[in-house]
Order: structure tokens, then sequence, then C-alpha cells
């Protein structure tokens, strides 16, 4: 399963447990009670911060929230990778044509 596939199939499990799933906004800082406990979160959404009783931190090994709040170390260079894949769908004839290769081969 992909990540796409597994991020929209983990949020509809936590839906239906009752968590509110908030797609398209960004967090910027972790809300803290009096004696420094996560309540929630700064957003960057125009209606204001989210409460909540659970915080899940969940936006991969570049988050920069982790980063600022200490919930991880700032990762070394030789820790990570990083990939970019781009899928491309073409004729057959045209990726034959472009590559230079034998039907059904390409």
């Amino acid at each position: 399963m992909g990540r796409a596939k597994f991020d929209r199939w983990y949020a509809e499990q936590a839906g239906k447990l009752g968590a509110l799933v908030v797609c398209g906004t960004v967090v910027v800082g972790l809300l803290r009670d009096g004696r420094n406990q996560v309540v929630g979160v700064q957003t960057d959404r125009p209606d204001g911060d989210l409460r909540a009783k659970v915080v899940l931190l969940a936006d991969g090994i570049n988050s920069p929230l982790a980063a600022q709040t200490g919930f991880r170390p700032e990762p070394k260079p030789s820790q990570v990778a990083l990939a970019v894949k781009e899928v491309i769908e073409l004729p057959e004839e045209q990726i034959q044509e472009r590559f230079n290769v034998d039907p059904g081969t390409g």
C-alpha cells in the first residue's frame, strides 16, 4: 500500500474512532498548559488553534514541529534519503519510439 492510500485509510480509521481529521492545515506549534502539557496545536487556520486531549505528530522525518519541540533531534544528512518519483503514462507506441524498445518491453 502506497503512502497516499495508507494516509487516507489511517485518517478514515481515526475518524471512525472519533478523531477530528483536519486536512489542508499547517500546524505551526503546540499549545501547552501551565504544567507544560500539550493541550492542542497552533495552526495557520483563519478560525484559529485546535485543542485536543491527544496530539499525534505524523508528518514524517522532516517534521519541523518535532525538531522545534524537541521530540526528535535534527537528523544528520547521512541518516536520511530523499527520493522523487514521477509516473507519466504514454501510449505504447510513443514509449517504443521514444526509448527505442520493442513492443511489450518498454
